[in-house]
């Protein structure tokens, strides 16, 4: 049960925490000074909704957005998945009509968290799974850097536990953990619409440190015992990650069938 009001969108995912985004459309006002995050007009849209781009720009990563003292206590809460481009959008017949007519802009996500007592230092792998996020997406934690993932449709993973900016309840005592996202849909790749932000859910996984199979780790080949039969062969091909020993390890394993 959560004890926010059902107004705040604040559902299933946010009961723990904050999910927060912000908009540099130039149609939302920035709380921001410019010169203290995203500077609206770095994205100055030409016709067609296109932003120039150059190859020799450097990745930005000291966003005022990605630190840990930015007061984000107004923005507001949203669940993930989540499309800003349609809810901060404005329909508009200059925008682009292969994306809707909505906007192509970027948009900032925060969510502040603590780790569970349970998770030790020592033995918790732990990583964070993006199902999706369009289009680029720069992942920082507690202000520092941690990942840049630059295809829209695919899911990635981003590991937390071997940073040093993470903080841990054991040591760290109560602290709050802060991460935040930049999602940049400023272009694309589609004649459709594409969205923007977190438009599937994001997951913290944990595992031991030590004979884990990692995400998608595991691949069943399956082979037909005799050509043209109708029975086959399973083979389970996995892949064992283990951070603690360089041993040969033996790890038992079956699969389950179902008529």
């Amino acid at each position: 049960e959560s004890d926010r009001d059902p107004a705040d969108k604040c559902m299933v995912w946010q009961q723990t925490g904050r999910y927060c985004y912000h908009s540099v459309d130039p149609n939302v006002t920035c709380t921001a000074p410019d010169d203290d995050g995203e500077h609206v007009s770095d994205y100055e849209h030409v016709t067609g909704g296109i932003r120039p781009r150059s190859a020799a720009l450097p990745l930005k990563k000291d966003y005022a957005f990605a630190t840990t003292d930015l007061d984000d206590g107004a923005w507001p809460l949203v669940d993930a998945p989540h499309d800003f481009s349609i809810e901060n959008g404005t329909f508009d017949p200059a925008n682009d009509f292969k994306h809707g007519y909505l906007p192509r802009t970027t948009s900032w996500y925060r969510k502040h968290f603590k780790l569970p007592v349970e998770f030790e230092k020592d033995t918790s792998h732990l990583e964070l799974h993006f199902q999706g996020c369009f289009h680029v997406c720069s992942i920082w934690l507690n202000g520092e850097f941690l990942a840049l993932h630059t295809a829209g449709y695919t899911g990635f993973t981003v590991r937390l536990d071997n940073s040093s900016a993470l903080l841990w309840p054991e040591s760290d005592g109560d602290a709050e953990n802060v991460l935040a996202i930049r999602a940049d849909a400023s272009f694309g790749s589609g004649h459709w619409y594409e969205g923007g932000g977190l438009y599937r859910e994001v997951t913290l996984i944990k595992t031991d440190l030590s004979a884990r199979f990692p995400l998608h780790g595991v691949f069943v080949a399956p082979e037909l015992a005799v050509p043209s039969s109708r029975k086959a062969v399973a083979k389970p091909q996995p892949l064992v990650q283990d951070d603690s020993t360089s041993e040969d390890l033996t790890i038992p394993a079956w699969v389950e069938v179902e008529p």
